[in-house]
């Protein structure tokens, strides 16, 4: 009893005389009961501990998004309890946020531990959208992050490549981390146009020629600043044009044309002529000509 009876007397034998004795470490208590006639009663208590169980501590971590980590407070209990339900051993876990786990051993006794997932953020990866170019032409597909590591699917291993001919190009970047992400454009490229204004020509003085430049472009550009097709020139010079097709793509070709030569003159005085022909003839030349 928690209070004595009249005449009662409580002794123990730590000298307690409290009808309770709170006890926190191993042994045996004694406890002494007499009643008012002196008469006397001993019982003894064996208190014995267990030592508590000493999980594996769960360390703070961090993942890539899509990763993993298994926490594992060690084997040898009876039971484990997770935050979320979990009884097993393991938990495998890729959210981020807090995991606890509370373990019993076979005394009863339980511990706890726990730990924070965080996750780190994926290399920000933007090669642009597909792209479209006349043959001949290049542009750079630039993969950021500097520092980082590429692995890109023509074999280079740069962050920035140079692009002139058609395909699929895809990048994987890795960074410091460990995490990693992709991407991918494709190119594509149009043939030129072509075009032939044909060779250096030389025509007579008082002359025409036409150039042509053939059929079906979308613009035709001459260098005399005329845009018609195709152009007709009287006047020695080179002529250039440039088209472009319906894909925008561009070519351009030349041709020197050359008016040259002397027209034939003839003029008669007192019978006697002189004949001009671009060399010169004499007198006795023209009248065996006459």
């Amino acid at each position: 009893p928690s209070t004595a009876s009249p005449g009662v007397s409580f002794l123990w034998d730590t000298g307690n005389p409290n009808s309770v004795q709170i006890v926190s470490t191993p042994g045996t208590s004694v406890l002494t009961v007499t009643n008012g006639n002196g008469c006397t009663a001993s019982d003894s208590i064996v208190v014995s501990s267990s030592p508590f169980p000493v999980p594996t501590a769960l360390a703070n971590a961090s993942v890539c998004p899509g990763d993993s980590v298994t926490l594992d407070p060690g084997s040898g209990f009876t039971s484990y309890s997770w935050t979320g339900g979990s009884n097993a051993q393991t938990l495998t876990v890729g959210t981020p946020g807090t995991y606890e786990v509370t373990v019993t051993n076979a005394a009863g006794c339980e511990a706890t531990t726990q730990m924070t997932l965080s996750q780190f953020s994926l290399p920000a990866i933007t090669l642009g959208p597909d792209r479209t170019e006349c043959d001949g032409e290049t542009f750079v597909l630039n993969a950021g992050n500097p520092g980082a590591t590429y692995n890109w699917s023509n074999g280079a291993s740069t962050q920035s490549i140079t692009v002139s001919s058609a395909g699929q190009y895809t990048v994987t970047v890795t960074d410091a981390n460990g995490c990693s992400d992709s991407d991918t454009m494709q190119a594509t490229y149009n043939p030129n146009p072509i075009i032939d204004l044909g060779a250096n020509d030389t025509l007579c003085p008082g002359t025409t020629t036409t150039l042509d430049a053939g059929p079906g472009f979308s613009t035709y550009t001459w260098n005399t600043g005329d845009t018609p097709q195709p152009l007709t020139v009287n006047t020695t010079g080179t002529y250039e044009v440039t088209v472009t097709d319906a894909h925008g793509c561009e070519t351009s070709d030349d041709i020197e044309v050359i008016f040259s030569g002397t027209l034939k003159e003839s003029k008669v005085s007192g019978g006697q002529g002189i004949l001009r022909t671009g060399s010169k003839r004499s007198r006795k030349d023209y009248a065996s000509a006459k």
